[in-house]
């Protein structure tokens, strides 16, 4: 027999920007570049409050044993060196290995490099080399060379991850599900290892409020194991 009934829906509660940006413990400026990478979508000028609910419910990423890069990148048109959820692995590969200022000696004997946009991981890359040391003519900047890094993309957000190692493959997916939290003074940071973590950027505060679980991962060293 047929049988029709409704069923109501409420509209999604919204949030302006100074909200959203007060849940994630995020400045206005970084829920923007998690708008302009479309990992936060904007409806009527604002933000879904479950969706932001969902982000701020991640855990914070710590890392043990030896350390792990991150680049802190914006978001954006894709054509421009920026992230974006839709852009191309080739595209998310060269933005995330171009030319970096650093030490690049610490940078390749990283295991892993994450490229963040505003504390969200985007991608996640086992480093294999150095592939190029280019230098600027500028005077005016201190470090004056950039180093383009060699790596192999293993997971990126929003796709399955399928790279073939099974530790890789732990690590990736407990990268891509939390949040990364760093402090720099410029794109380039580092956690883990014996060095502090990290280093500050007004938009990124150190690991969590109370009751935040971390997501952990051990990079191993001298032949450990662990995920």
């Amino acid at each position: 027999m047929l049988q029709l009934t409704t069923i109501t829906t409420q509209p999604p509660q919204l949030l302006v920007a100074a909200a959203a940006a007060g849940l994630l413990d995020l400045s206005p400026a970084g829920i923007a570049k998690l708008a302009a990478a479309g990992i936060l979508s904007i409806t009527q000028g604002r933000f879904r409050r479950e969706d932001v609910e969902a982000l701020a419910a991640l855990p914070h990423l710590h890392v043990a044993g030896d350390e792990i890069l991150i680049v802190r990148l914006e978001g954006g048109d894709p054509s421009t060196g920026r992230l974006h959820v839709d852009m191309t692995d080739q595209e998310l590969i060269a933005a995330a290995l171009q030319g970096w200022r650093g030490d690049a000696r610490r940078m390749t004997s990283c295991p892993l490099l994450v490229a963040t946009v505003a504390t969200i991981p985007m991608a996640v890359f086992r480093i294999t080399g150095l592939a190029e040391t280019t230098a600027s003519s500028s005077r005016a900047v201190a470090n004056r060379e950039r180093h383009r890094l060699d790596g192999v993309l293993l997971g990126r957000r929003g796709r399955e991850v399928t790279c073939g190692d099974p530790q890789e493959r732990a690590w990736t997916e407990l990268v891509l599900g939390s949040r990364v939290l760093s402090r720099s003074a410029g794109p380039v940071a580092y956690l883990g290892g014996s060095r502090e973590q990290g280093g500050g950027e007004e938009a990124e505060r150190e690991a969590g409020a109370e009751g935040e679980s971390p997501a952990d991962v051990v990079v191993p060293d001298d032949g450990d194991q662990g995920v």
